[in-house]
């Protein structure tokens, strides 16, 4: 799926396929189909971020990436 995340507070970096840029508060970030991408917090602050996917993920593919019972 495709993804938008949107930083709310603080500041991140965010990593799309290996290239880093600082985001923050008010910043809106796209990630195309099948890109490896991850954001970490730098700030003094909670990171809180809204992020959205199109199409919607299935609990199947949710339960690959975030195990509910992780091993």
């Amino acid at each position: 799926p495709e993804q938008c995340y949107y930083v709310i507070k603080g500041k991140g970096l965010m990593i799309i396929e290996g290239e880093a840029r600082e985001v923050s508060s008010g910043d809106a970030v796209y990630i195309p189909s099948n890109k490896k991408h991850g954001i970490r917090n730098i700030g003094d602050v909670a990171l809180e971020y809204l992020t959205a996917n199109s199409p919607a993920f299935t609990e199947e593919y949710e339960e690959a990436l975030w195990p509910s019972n992780p091993k």
